[in-house]
């Protein structure tokens, strides 16, 4: 296969890095060490411990994507097993990579666990239907065959409208027309057929937001055992409702609890990801304007964007209505793990630092977190791009500098070898000149050093450009150069963010067929090989 796959951790801030590495100052916020077996030991202790009745309340509130997934369900019931969870927000057509390399992590995780543990693990991922943020999930981005970024998305919502969450949001018959122009963007290889019969089948008008993108997730990675939980199913309302209660209840020592532990985080050095605001419950209710965050207030409550005020009477009693309250970002790991036998959750770098912050919410519901892991982070390197690379001398990671930086250095380096040679003589003579004069105008008068220097980069920099202004003028491999690494650029740092934070699934799988999926699982490699 010409698709070279570079996997790695998913870092982007001190908390997870931290968290990778062990350090001891880490640990007063993680207290589980991913790479240690007795994380998860005592993990599994505490879940054995919460659930002495089993898991008869899984066959509802989990859903498996495909035959192999019902086999492990009923492994994990049966034989007392475990979970290893992750989540994303439902997005147009798959949305972006990361999504999926989230739930192979989870994939690759629960396999190891398993071993090692000697009871049933299957990967779950909790698809976020109660998540309102339709801008971004009503989007999507592929390239096309002239390697320029395009982007597919459904109408944004006018000014003032209501926002219903994702389990609410149907597709509508705007979806038609960007499926045709999805299916004009992918080439027409031997795997697109089933694969747009897959996307069709999943977006049609009459689907939901969340309903899609799951069915889509389950056809794309079912085989893997993939086990689905839509947190507005029924079954799933009903488990938490005594959770999200309790939560109403708790709701100022709660919040107590997740400013000193911000406030210590912050402290020690590191970040709070959520944002504390005075009065801020971890929960949404659904008001006259959508999907709206509960505060307390004076007494009683308010939701934020249309101000209505409620008590906890009214809010306890509403909560009887399936959707009416729903967990916030930072509720959302408790209810999961309060629900579910969750062995370990895999995360991005903003989740990692989520846990740090709101660990202390987990022992106010009677548990332990999680073994949080960070995901393992993607990049396909296509042969038409790796021969770029190699023309050019250059990594993947040289893109993380501006590509006009790039550019200068590269088109440098292309100009013939003669005139590298005189450019680079006349830079020496530039220097060595200037250091002779300075020398020698000491003696006239020390102060003349600050205009030799000055002179000396002044004629730097003309030379500098000059030779910008060679390399305009090479010629055609000028110009092939520049639409090479514009083309390198594109596939690897699309818009300037990594390649797997915004290009589709769909741009790949086309090309590479079903079986990628199976081959980035084995360059994940065997994540506990680390344990000890």
């Amino acid at each position: 296969m010409s698709l070279e796959i570079r996997v790695a951790r998913a870092t982007g801030n001190r908390i997870v890095e931290d968290h990778l590495d062990g350090g001891a100052s880490i640990r007063a916020f993680l207290a589980h060490d991913p790479h240690s077996a007795a994380s998860y030991e005592r993990r599994a202790e505490d879940i054995d411990r919460r659930f002495p009745d089993g898991y008869a309340h899984l066959v509802g509130a989990l859903e498996p994507a495909s035959q192999e997934g019902s086999t492990r369900l009923r492994a994990v019931v049966e034989e007392r097993g475990y979970l290893v969870t992750t989540g994303h927000q439902a997005g147009l057509f798959g949305g972006p990579l990361m999504g999926v390399y989230k739930l192979l992590s989870a994939v690759r995780l629960a396999r190891d666990l398993e071993e090692s543990l000697g009871r049933p693990v299957a990967p779950a991922f909790w698809v976020a239907a109660d998540d309102h943020d339709w801008d971004e999930a009503r989007r999507t981005y592929l390239l096309d065959t002239s390697n320029d970024l395009v982007e597919l998305a459904l109408p944004a919502d006018p000014a003032g409208a209501t926002t219903p969450p994702m389990s609410d949001r149907r597709l509508g018959p705007e979806v038609e027309p960007l499926l045709a122009r999805l299916e004009d963007i992918l080439p027409a290889t031997e795997f697109a057929p089933d694969l747009l019969a897959s996307v069709r089948q999943a977006y049609t008008p009459q689907a939901t937001v969340a309903g899609a993108f799951a069915r889509l997730v389950g056809d794309l990675a079912g085989r893997f055992g993939v086990l689905l939980v839509d947190p507005a199913a029924e079954a799933v309302r009903a488990l938490a409702a005594p959770v999200l209660r309790a939560a109403l209840d708790g709701a100022g020592a709660h919040e107590t609890s997740f400013r000193e532990r911000s406030a210590a985080l912050e402290k020690a050095g590191y970040h709070a990801q959520i944002p504390v605001l005075a009065g801020g419950t971890n929960l949404h209710f659904a008001g006259p304007l959508g999907r709206e965050r509960i505060f307390r207030d004076d007494g009683g409550f308010r939701l934020r964007a249309s101000g209505t005020a409620m008590t906890l009477g009214e809010l306890r009693a509403a909560s009887d209505t399936p959707g009416a309250l729903t967990a916030g970002a930072g509720l959302r790991p408790v209810l999961e793990s309060a629900l579910l036998p969750t062995l370990a959750y895999v995360g991005g770098p903003a989740e990692v630092a989520y846990f740090a912050q709101i660990e202390p919410l987990f022992s106010e519901f009677g548990m332990t977190p999680p073994v949080v892991v960070p995901r393992f982070s993607v990049t396909l390197i296509e042969g038409k791009i790796r021969k770029v690379l190699e023309r050019f001398r250059l990594e993947p990671d040289a893109f993380d500098r501006p590509a006009h930086e790039i550019a200068a250095r590269v088109l440098r380096e292309e100009l013939p070898e003669d005139v590298q040679s005189a450019l680079l003589a006349l830079r020496g003579a530039l220097g060595e000149g200037y250091g002779r004069l300075a020398q020698a105008a000491r003696e006239i008068d020390p102060t003349l050093d600050g205009a030799i220097g000055s002179a000396r980069n002044a004629a730097l920099k003309a030379t500098e450009d000059l030779e910008k202004r060679i390399a305009q003028h090479s010629g055609g491999q000028r110009d092939i150069g520049l639409q090479q690494l514009r083309k390198a650029e594109a596939n690897l740092v699309p818009a300037g963010k990594a390649q797997e934070r915004v290009l589709n699934p769909l741009q790949y799988l086309v090309r590479y067929g079903p079986t990628l999926l199976d081959d980035v699982l084995a360059a994940m490699g065997d994540t506990f090989a680390t344990v000890h």
